[in-house]
């Protein structure tokens, strides 16, 4: 392996701890998306590496959008408030319903609908 391809790899490990996002990360970097998929498949260990980057970023991004969920709580958004009520405390968790749909030609499939007002009767 080369110099060049040693920094390259590290680059992009870097940036993927920075912003989850193997796109940016690869044009930061300024690796082709066709070379660092190479990599991935010739390499278990960068493949492993970049995965266990991606997700440390992942957690930094989560780590900052709720800090400024938790700021706009204190800024008194209601909105915010109860969106971590229903996110994060049994008391005011809105369960959602899955109903099996199908589409034209296509095999049914489950999906998940938030119902607004009075529940459906369940009759029909």
């Amino acid at each position: 392996m080369s110099t060049k391809q040693i920094r390259a790899k590290k680059k992009i490990l870097e940036q993927l701890e920075k912003i989850p996002i193997i796109e940016i990360a690869l044009q930061k970097a300024s690796v082709p998306r066709s070379t660092y998929y190479r990599w991935a498949n010739d390499d278990p260990d960068f493949k492993e590496a970049a995965e266990e980057a991606q997700e440390k970023g992942y957690l930094a991004i989560n780590d900052v959008a709720e800090s400024k969920l938790i700021q706009k709580i204190k800024d008194g958004d209601w909105k915010a408030t109860a969106y971590w009520l229903e996110s994060n405390h049994k008391r005011y968790f809105k369960p959602r319903r899955p109903i099996v749909i199908g589409l034209g030609d296509k095999a049914p499939r489950p999906v998940l609908v938030e119902f607004v007002g009075k529940e459906p009767d369940d009759n029909r």
